[in-house]
């Protein structure tokens, strides 16, 4: 349970952080970015590839992957149009709905996992779609009062 938990807060960690160096440097269309972020990846990719012993190869994760790099390309442009903060909230998200659903409903061949407490599973989501719906409202009201402060003129 330790390494679960520790494992899924070093995750937290780095994944939060990937693109806030992104802020503090033009970052020009994402392309180079893109790279950049898909080196890193693929480095840390060999480290752990080496440490588990080289197991087999799968090529149907490679669409992951390749899904993972696509999506990546434009969120150097969707951050510039949108800010940090509601990208990577729509962006993770996403990422945990997904992911629940696949391993909830057995999607993409994988067997349904029914969670122990089904109350509790749904309650999470509600719980995250809530958080969703209130750091948007925070967001959008905060980008409104910007815009107004620029508009207005100064008497």
């Amino acid at each position: 349970m330790w390494v679960g938990l520790i494992a899924v807060l070093l995750a937290s960690f780095f994944f939060g952080s990937v693109f806030v160096p992104i802020k503090k440097a033009y970052a020009g269309d994402g392309f180079i970015t893109q790279l950049f972020v898909a080196c890193g990846a693929f480095s840390v990719a060999i480290i752990v590839h080496a440490a588990q012993g080289f197991p087999g190869f799968y090529p149907f994760a490679m669409l992951g992957g390749f899904l993972w790099a696509f999506a990546n390309t434009f969120s150097i442009q969707i951050i510039n149009r949108l800010s940090m903060g509601l990208a990577n909230l729509i962006w993770n998200s996403f990422s945990c709905l997904s992911g629940w659903a696949t391993s909830r409903f057995g999607l993409f061949g994988l067997t349904a996992a029914i969670p122990a407490s089904v109350g509790l599973n749904y309650i999470g989501i509600v719980i995250l779609i809530f958080g969703y719906d209130l750091v948007t409202v925070l967001l959008v009201s905060a980008y409104k009062d910007s815009r107004e402060e620029k508009i207005t003129p100064r008497r």
